[in-house]
Formats: structure tokens, C-alpha cells, sequence
């Protein structure tokens, strides 16, 4: 319920009118207009909230549904069942390939499952792959232009962040819940940090989601900076 009222209620993927809506609605224009498919990654997708929410609000669009845990991949599944748009994956995203871990949280909350990277006898005993935002954009097929990312992956941005973020010069946004209060002293959020805060984007907060957004063609510092 938590999750609903986060997406559905609160509306923390709702970036409101004006010049940033407009920003978004003018690059999913662009890329159909040119014969492309706008493609939205909804990394920690947990029961398909978010996908939903942004299959909604982006209906030609394709957005990949990534989730490393398994009962949470099979509520996704019947949740988004009838949107085609929709496509769920049973995978962690991260800044390598590999395998992790699938660890849940003490109180069991589905919401809260967290990854960790695992060695070769973990993987033998069960384990989940790591897909990277490109392997998704290699899969997705010609025609396919990265459009927005969304992340609430519980602490494992620290690996998302921390290799290949190439990605980060196409995206349109990037909405992403980080997760130092829950891993004090770590520095989950110091890979986040260094990949990003060069790109350009402007920032928006609404409850516990940070939106990167930035105009069409606007990577890099601002002129005047």
C-alpha cells in the first residue's frame, strides 16, 4: 500500500505543468515523430506501480519493468497484465554485468528487498543476473531511444553509478530514491553524485524522489557556468 500511495496518492513521478513537462512531452514527440520507440526503465519496479504510472502517461512508449525478486516479479506480472507496452524483467540493474544476491529486509516488506553482489558459491545456491542500462537498450532493438529511468533499487545505486554511465547523456529524466539514511557512513549516494552533477540537469524534489530533468540537447555544464 505503501508503494501505491507513493505513486498513485502523492504522485512522486508527477512532475506538474509548466516548461518541465513540456521538456519531456517534446522528446517522446521527437522520437516518435522520427519513427523511434521512446524507452522508459523502471529500475526496482517492484509490483509495477511506477510502470504503470508511466505507461499511462507515455502510452507509445515501451518501458522495461527490471526486479530482482521473485514473488515481487510475479505481482508485477498480473499487475501489468493486458499492457503490452509493458515489458517485466526478473533482473537486477547495475553498472556491470554479473550476478547478486537477493537479501530481504528485517521487517520482510516487499519493498524493501535489497541486492548485493555475489561470489561464485552464492550464485550456485541462487541468485539473479545484473543487467546494465545498456544491455537493455541493446535488447530493446533497433529504433529504441533511451526516454527516462527511474531508480529505487535500495542501496545498489552505488553500483549503478559507479561504471558505464553513458546513459546518462541521452536520458531525458532520472527520478531516484537514494538510500544513505538506511546505510549510514557507506556513501551509497557518492557515485550518484560524481556521475551526475556535471550532466546539466535541473533538479526537483517531491517526497522522497529526486527528478533530474534536463532539456533536449542541454548535456554539460550551462553556457554560463
Amino acid at each position: 500500500m505503501d508503494v501505491l500511495r507513493q505513486v498513485f496518492v502523492e504522485r512522486q513521478y508527477d512532475i506538474g505543468d509548466g516548461a518541465h513537462r513540456e521538456w519531456l512531452r517534446r522528446r517522446y514527440e521527437r522520437i516518435l515523430s522520427e519513427g523511434g520507440t521512446p524507452i522508459v526503465i523502471d529500475a526496482g519496479a517492484n509490483i509495477g506501480a511506477a510502470s504503470l504510472w508511466f505507461s499511462q502517461q507515455y502510452p507509445l512508449a515501451r518501458v522495461i519493468a527490471v526486479e530482482p525478486d521473485r514473488e515481487n516479479v510475479e505481482i508485477c506480472r498480473k499487475n501489468v497484465a493486458g499492457r503490452s507496452n509493458i515489458e517485466v524483467r526478473l533482473d537486477a540493474i547495475g553498472g556491470t554485468s554479473g550476478r547478486v544476491a537477493v537479501l530481504a529486509v528485517d521487517d520482510g516488506m516487499s519493498w524493501g528487498v535489497q541486492t548485493t553482489r555475489a561470489d561464485a558459491a552464492v550464485a550456485e545456491h541462487g541468485s539473479v543476473g545484473v543487467v546494465t542500462v545498456a544491455d537493455i537498450m541493446k535488447a530493446a532493438g533497433d529504433g529504441a531511444e533511451l526516454f527516462l529511468v527511474k531508480v529505487d533499487i535500495e542501496g545498489f545505486e552505488d553500483d549503478l553509478f559507479r561504471h558505464n554511465t553513458e546513459w546518462l547523456d541521452d536520458v531525458s529524466a532520472l527520478y531516484i530514491e537514494t538510500h544513505d539514511s538506511l546505510f549510514p557512513g557507506q556513501g551509497k549516494s557518492i557515485p550518484l553524485q560524481r556521475a551526475i552533477f556535471d550532466q546539466g540537469f535541473e533538479i526537483l524534489l517531491r517526497g522522497e524522489t529526486m527528478t533530474f530533468l534536463r532539456e533536449e540537447g542541454a548535456v554539460g555544464q550551462p553556457a554560463d557556468m
